[in-house]
Parts: C-alpha cells; structure tokens; sequence
C-alpha cells in the first residue's frame, strides 16, 4: 500500500484508539465481503451491504475496487467503481457484490475503498471518509443474523512480527473460519498456528496468497480440531517477503487476517461474529510520524 496512507490515514488510529472501529481514512479495506452459500442446517445465504459516509464539508469522488477470493487482482489491472458523495451524505448498498458488480455467482472477496491516495480521483490531500460494511445470513425466517465487518486498515501488518486473534470457537455450538486477506502488490507466505485456552499448538500451517486477494477456510479444513473452550491464533509473514523498508516505498507486502464465529455446527442461527487479528508491531518510522 501507499506509504500516506498507511503512514497517516492507519497507524495514526491504531497507536492513539486502538479500541476504535471505524475511523476516519482516505483508504479502508474491508476484509470479506460475500454473495455466497454457506453451511448450517437450514443452510446459510450470505450478503454483505457497505456504507460510506462522507464527513467533509464538499463533495468528494472515491473508487471501490473488488478483489475476488483465491485469484491474483493486480492493483493496475482492477477498474474500480467510481462514486460521487455529497457533503455530509450517506451512501449505502445492500448486496454489494450484486448491486455495484453485478454479482450473482456464489463469490466473496475484499473491497478497496479510496479517497484519493491509491487512484487520482481530484480530491484536496488527506480527504478522509467513514467506511463500515454487515455481512449477514437470510435463510432464517426470523430475519437476518450477521456481523459487523468494519474497516479492517487498522489489523494491517507490513512487518514480520505476529498478528493475533482470540476469541475462535470450535466445539458442538460454534464453528469458525479463518480469513487471510493479501495487500500486496505480489504473492506471499503467510504462516498460521492455534492455540488452545492453555496455550497448546492445536494445528499449523501456512498459505500462500496472491496479490491483492483473500482466501476463508474452516476449522476443519485446516485440521484445527474441536475444543472446549477459546482459540487463539498466531499468523505471521514469511520473512523473505516482508518489505525490507516499508516507508521508503511506494507500495509495501503487508497483509489482514480474521476470525469468522458462527452460530451453528451445524445446527443453529447462523449468527456470525467477526474478530480481527492485531499487529503486534509497526515500522518505527511510523511512530516517529506520530510523535
């Protein structure tokens, strides 16, 4: 990513309100969004909606750019939707994947919303928006259960130490996924472990992920068996991938990664929670910026 706007528009927020979830930035990353169906007994249909709130006193112009799940999605070679927002107006999609990209396959991925640092888009320096998305099951008749899924440029980590995540569930009530999503402009290796409430390996592995793309996976599928009680995992960038410098480079290797908790395994609402992995370090450059 763009060394401004990790430098100014996350890190600032990270280090100052780390308990914050939506901020003020010209550039948000929401980790997962979906039009897709999903397991449970009755199954699940999930959506994601997006909203996008302009705070500033004139209109400005941003670009959401799509990136689909399991697939390279060169920065150069992604078109983005062009939006234009009022002064103090509100933009809200349902379904975004179908009503801005028209997709109707079963698909998820990760969305690029820019004010200007990524894509020239005309507006003054330092243009900020507000960005928060829900993605939710609808094939319960009682109505739609979901997650909150902020912004998650705040979790981005360009260094080789860990981000982490607690909070996991897998047992007979809850099942989990993990979600990785790459930032990079090229491919890298991320290295996962879990960890049980005693802090035992409960399973490793790592994955390789592709530019700019995401990749979700259970549990089981990654031979992280059932327990009683909370996981937690540890991911962590292939050192020969980390960017040496990050503040001396226009674009820097970093990547996000989360926990998806659902309701149900199987039986069950279909409610999910959405739990963001924390970087325990930033670039000292950053902090200097700060202070």
């Amino acid at each position: 990513m763009r060394r401004g706007s990790v430098c100014l528009g996350l890190v600032l927020m990270l280090w100052v309100t780390p308990g914050i979830a939506q901020t003020v930035s010209s550039i948000h990353v929401v980790p997962v969004v979906a039009h897709t169906t999903g397991a449970g007994d009755p199954p699940t249909y999930w959506l994601s909606d997006l909203t996008i709130h302009n705070p500033n006193e004139s209109a400005v112009t941003v670009a959401v750019a799509f990136g689909a799940e399991g697939v390279e999605n060169r920065f150069e070679q992604i078109t983005p939707v062009i939006l234009q927002i009022a002064a103090g107006s509100t933009l809200a999609y349902e379904d975004v994947l179908a009503s801005l990209f028209e997709v109707t396959d079963n698909l998820k991925g990760v969305l690029l919303i820019d004010a200007g640092y990524i894509y020239s888009l005309g507006n003054p320096p330092g243009t900020g928006v507000l960005v928060t998305s829900r993605t939710y099951n609808t094939g319960d008749p009682r109505g739609t259960f979901g997650q909150t899924v902020p912004s998650a440029s705040l979790s981005m980590n360009f260094t080789d130490a860990s981000s982490i995540v607690t909070g996991a569930r897998f047992d007979d009530r809850y099942r989990s996924n993990l979600g990785i999503v790459n930032v990079s402009p090229e491919s890298v290796l991320i290295y996962w472990e879990a960890f049980d409430a005693d802090g035992q390996s409960i399973g490793s592995g790592s994955k390789t992920m592709l530019a700019f793309s995401m990749g979700q996976w259970s549990f089981s599928d990654l031979g992280i068996g059932s327990q009683q009680g909370p996981i937690t995992l540890r991911l962590w960038m292939d050192s020969a991938n980390v960017t040496p410098d990050p503040c001396a480079t226009l674009f820097a290797n970093g990547f996000i990664a989360y926990v998806s908790k659902v309701d149900g395994n199987p039986n069950g609402t279909g409610d999910g929670e959405l739990l963001q992995a924390v970087p325990m370090s930033v670039p000292g450059c950053w902090l200097d910026e700060l202070f």
